[in-house]
């Protein structure tokens, strides 16, 4: 089993067209372009963002994920050496890969992943909007077909109805007496019926 690429899933989202356009913006700069320039927004102190991770965040999330490994294995080789110099002083410098990877682990891609949050909250309200609206088209759909059904099966109904009366309001109408005193009454009948139908 083969999990989707990102850029691919992201692909579908952002060219939908049933989705905010503002939040779809936010999400294509953020996944596919300059990330600082989407946490500028919300972090309006924020002065490092473009300077320390300029390689990376300026491609967006989508090649800051690819490139974890990368970050991770250097921070591993960092404490590795840590290990064997014992030597803190290089942990709290600030051009180092561990600091770095805290710093962009701890506040850049969390709080993307907080602006990806809302963004995919207000697509879930979007979706759901949509289902809401397709429902009520099915259903002004089914009811006036309903109506339509309904008013047919009267139309047949009455017309019937109407037939079948007037053949009985013909034979009841006759009093018995005159069925009784006509001894060719049936065969008038009969030859009647053969008359009209």
């Amino acid at each position: 089993m083969t999990l989707p690429q990102l850029g691919n899933t992201l692909l579908n989202i952002i060219h939908n067209s049933k989705y905010s356009s503002d939040y779809l913006e936010t999400i294509k700069t953020l996944y596919n372009d300059n990330v600082c320039q989407v946490l500028t927004q919300y972090l309006s102190n924020d002065t490092y963002c473009g300077k320390i991770f300029s390689s990376l965040l300026l491609k967006g999330l989508d090649q800051v994920i690819v490139q974890m490994s990368i970050i991770i294995d250097n921070c591993l080789d960092e404490l590795k050496a840590l290990k064997k110099t014992k030597n803190l002083n290089i942990m709290y410098s600030i051009n180092n890969y561990y600091y770095n990877y805290e710093i962009l682990v701890g506040y850049y891609i969390f709080n993307s992943y907080l602006i990806n949050r809302e963004s995919f909250a207000v697509f879930r309200e979007d979706e759901k909007n949509n289902i809401i609206k397709i429902q009520l088209q099915i259903s002004i759909v089914f009811i006036i077909f309903d109506i339509l059904i309904i008013l047919l099966c009267c139309f047949f109904i009455y017309n019937y109805k109407k037939k079948n009366n007037s053949f009985w309001n013909f034979i009841a109408i006759l009093p018995d007496k005159f069925i009784s005193d006509d001894e060719n009454f049936y065969d008038s009948i009969i030859k009647l019926g053969e008359l009209l139908y």
